[in-house]
């Protein structure tokens, strides 16, 4: 919860609607995430889902490519497609930054620890799809490394 968010809500609560108060604090740049708890903890709402408008989950309505708030997962279906894109997408990255020479893969490298830190309280199974790729990847270097050396590893 963001205090100034806090703040301005209990200024401004008697004043104006709730709707009126969050757009304000939209275009003032604040993140979903503290948002929806500032309106939550202004207004006293106890729903275990954070809804902003009444009847309305936070994460309908909301892009899939939008990275700035922390996303509230519904349901598995969500967090597989979020796991997949994670999964997935640094392989696309990585293809795209490989035809650069010599600074194409450190500035993928750069990219990617960026994207995980980023990500990490944002789109966790994003975050977790990057994190398996990785593992994968790096096992699979493992391996080769091994056929091609022919080692008694396995």
């Amino acid at each position: 919860m963001d205090k100034n968010a806090f703040s301005y809500l209990i200024e401004n609560k008697d004043k104006y609607p709730k709707e009126i108060l969050i757009e304000k604090l939209r275009s003032s740049g604040y993140l979903e995430n503290d948002i929806v708890e500032s309106v939550a903890e202004a207004y006293g709402s106890s729903d275990g889902d954070k809804k902003i408008w009444p009847g309305v989950p936070m994460s309908q309505g909301r892009s899939f490519w939008d990275f700035k708030s922390a996303k509230s997962y519904d349901s598995g279906l969500e967090k597989t497609k979020d796991f997949l894109f994670g999964f997935f997408a640094p392989w696309v990255v990585g293809t795209i930054g490989g035809l650069i020479p010599i600074v194409g893969p450190m500035a993928v490298l750069a990219f990617f620890i960026y994207v995980l830190v980023y990500l990490f309280n944002r789109r966790r199974y994003i975050f977790y799809g990057m994190l398996a790729e990785a593992i994968v990847s790096l096992a699979l270097a493992i391996i080769f490394i091994a056929i091609l050396f022919d080692s008694d590893i396995f």
